[in-house]
């Protein structure tokens, strides 16, 4: 199995990450040719899943879509597992991308914070993450993450000392 992860929206050039989502879509789509990729999964770098490009409302203005289903419509759902990450944190979030035809919501941050999400998304679809980064050392030693994942966090900046 292979997969690819790929970040269509613009706003990480310090980091060398600076594709256009028409781009990335289009390289998406390559990607998928004649027993390509298995799995294309779409990081929306914190944005919502619901997330409509500056530049799609420009073009399209009220006719223009979330950014994942614009690759959802694009990649053929037989031949192509969609995944997507960035910005989850609500059940509804989770609900929004299966009804645009994600097959997998994917989360980061949440699942630290929130390991048991799936669960409480499950139970209650009103669910909403409470606790955010940038977290205290002792929250997450609440949540069981390890010393080393810390110290980790601490260099990301998602972590902050006690109050």
């Amino acid at each position: 199995i292979i997969g690819v992860r790929l970040g269509p929206e613009p706003g990480y050039e310090q980091a060398g990450w600076n594709m256009d989502p028409d781009e990335t879509l289009q390289v998406a789509k390559w990607l998928v040719q004649e027993d390509g990729a298995d799995f294309i999964s779409i990081s929306l770098f914190g944005h919502c899943p619901t997330h409509i490009t500056p530049k799609h409302k420009e073009a399209f203005g009220d006719d223009a879509k979330p950014l994942i289903q614009v690759f959802r419509e694009a990649l053929p759902k037989e031949q192509t597992v969609l995944m997507c990450c960035g910005g989850i944190q609500k059940a509804s979030d989770v609900q929004a991308l299966l009804d645009m035809g994600v097959d997998m919501a994917v989360t980061a941050k949440t699942a630290i914070g929130t390991p048991d999400f799936p669960k409480l998304c499950q139970a209650d679809p009103n669910f909403e993450v409470k606790d955010l980064p940038p977290w205290t050392p002792g929250f997450l030693e609440s949540v069981k993450v390890s010393p080393p994942f810390v110290n980790f966090l601490t260099a990301l900046r998602l972590v902050k000392t006690e109050e």
